[in-house]
């Protein structure tokens, strides 16, 4: 036994290992892992779509005509950057079904929050200006990456929830 540890055994066992105090954080398994990160990136997705169809309906209806002045931008560069958008935000919808759609739209909006950065810092605006672009920016490439690393990508999610129920129904 350990002198530090009363209840750890030197072998690694854990048993009579008193509940809650300082037991070593068991291992979760990868299968586990990917599931996190899908619920993870479908929330992120969900959120992202709002706010960016938020983003681009203000724009459509000349609600951030102050802001488009400030940056200096055409109206119809404007305009062009809220259809952008939509086109973004409907991919991140639409890649709750197929999921390959959701890396696209993700690196599309990333690509347009790089826009949005450079307009910022074009006209001179300090860097803080630019901050709610740059977690778009973020968050758009995370989700992307989740999708990747959730190993989603190759089926539709109606698919997988059909061999998932499969699977379970062999392990009986």
């Amino acid at each position: 036994m350990s002198e530090m540890n009363p209840g750890a055994r030197s072998d690694g066992a854990n048993r009579h290992w008193p509940p809650g105090i300082g037991r070593p954080a068991e291992r979760v398994p990868a299968h586990k892992t990917r599931a996190r990160a899908l619920w993870l990136a479908i929330a992120l997705q969900v959120v992202l779509a709002v706010m960016f169809l938020f983003s681009a309906v203000s724009k459509l209806n000349g609600g951030l005509e102050e802001m488009r002045e400030h940056l200096q931008i055409a109206s119809w560069f404007w305009l062009l950057t809220g259809l952008v958008e939509i086109v973004g935000a409907t991919g991140m919808l639409a890649g709750l079904k197929y999921p390959r759609l959701t890396i696209l739209a993700g690196l599309w909006l990333a690509a347009t929050m790089v826009g949005a950065i450079f307009a910022h810092l074009r006209v001179g605006d300090p860097p803080t200006d630019a901050i709610g672009a740059v977690v778009l920016l973020v968050l758009a490439l995370t989700v992307a990456a989740l999708r990747r690393r959730a190993g989603q990508v190759d089926e539709p999610v109606a698919m997988r929830s059909r061999e998932r129920a499969l699977l379970k129904s062999r392990d009986v």
